[in-house]
C-alpha cells in the first residue's frame, strides 16, 4: 500500500464492491430453492466486503482520504493466495489432511455400489440419502448420476418424491463406522433398511495408516422403478 493516502474513495469503487459482495450472496440464495442446497454459515463471509463502501462513508465524513481501493483490493488478493499456496503445501508436508481434501469418494462409491448390488444385482440405486458431503461426492461417482436427498429431508429435495424413492429404492450413507447410527428417515423407511456395511479407503494424499470409514446401507426397490 502507498504509504501516504493517494485520493478519496470514488462512488464507483464502491459500487464494484458491492457487486462483488452481492454476487456470491445473490447466488447463495438462490442454491437453497433451485437445488435444494444445506446452506452453510461461511458461505455469508461476502458480506464482509460490504465493510468497505461502509468504512468509505465514514472516512468521506470524517475528511479522511483511504488509500487507492485497487492497492488495497490487489495487497488482498496477493496475501490470500500466498495462504492458500502455504496451507496446501504444509498440509502435503505434514501430511495433516482434512476429510473433504482427503475423501477418497471414487474408491468409497465403488465399494458402496457393490453394496448395493449385493442387495439389488445389476442395477445402480437412482437416490443417494445421506449428509451433503458425503452423499453428493458418492452420488457424483456411482452410475448414473444418481439424484440426492440431503440428511434424508424431503424439503431439502423436493424433486424426490415419496413414491420414487419407495419404488425405486436408496442408497443410504452416512459418515463413521457406526451401523447402529444412520440418519433419521421419513416414510418409515428405516424399517426396510438393510445390508448395513461399512467401507473403507485411504485418505488422498495421507501418509497415516488411519482409513476412512463410511456406513452404507440399502432401502430395496418396492416396485418398478420409472
Amino acid at each position: 500500500l502507498p504509504a501516504t493516502p493517494s485520493r478519496a474513495v470514488r462512488r464507483d469503487d464502491n459500487i464494484i464492491t458491492v457487486l462483488f459482495a452481492a454476487g456470491p450472496l445473490t447466488l447463495m440464495a438462490l442454491l437453497c430453492p433451485l437445488f435444494g442446497v444445506h446452506l452453510q454459515n461461511q458461505w455469508g463471509t461476502p458480506a464482509l466486503m460490504l465493510a468497505i463502501p461502509a468504512i468509505g462513508a465514514v472516512a468521506s465524513k470524517l475528511k479522511y482520504r483511504l488509500p487507492d481501493l485497487r492497492a488495497a483490493l490487489t495487497a488482498v488478493c496477493l496475501i490470500q493466495f500466498g495462504s492458500l499456496v502455504a496451507a496446501a503445501f504444509g498440509t502435503l508436508y505434514n501430511g495433516n489432511i482434512g476429510h473433504h481434501s482427503g475423501f477418497q469418494s471414487d474408491a468409497l462409491a465403488a465399494s458402496a455400489l457393490a453394496v448395493w448390488q449385493r442387495a439389488v444385482p445389476n442395477s445402480g440405486p437412482s437416490v443417494v440419502i445421506g449428509p451433503d458431503w458425503e452423499a453428493g461426492a458418492i452420488a457424483a461417482h456411482l452410475p448414473g448420476r444418481p439424484a440426492v436427498m440431503m440428511y434424508g429431508r424431503p424439503e431439502n429435495a423436493p424433486w424426490i418424491s415419496r413414491e420414487r424413492v419407495e419404488s425405486c429404492g436408496a442408497l443410504v450413507v452416512w459418515p463413521g463406522a457406526n451401523l447402529l447410527d444412520p440418519p433419521a428417515l421419513p416414510w418409515q423407511l428405516m424399517e426396510r433398511m438393510t445390508n448395513r456395511t461399512i467401507v473403507s479407503a485411504r485418505p488422498k494424499y495421507s501418509q497415516s495408516d488411519t482409513l476412512l470409514e463410511i456406513s452404507v446401507a440399502v432401502i430395496p426397490p418396492a416396485g418398478d422403478c420409472k
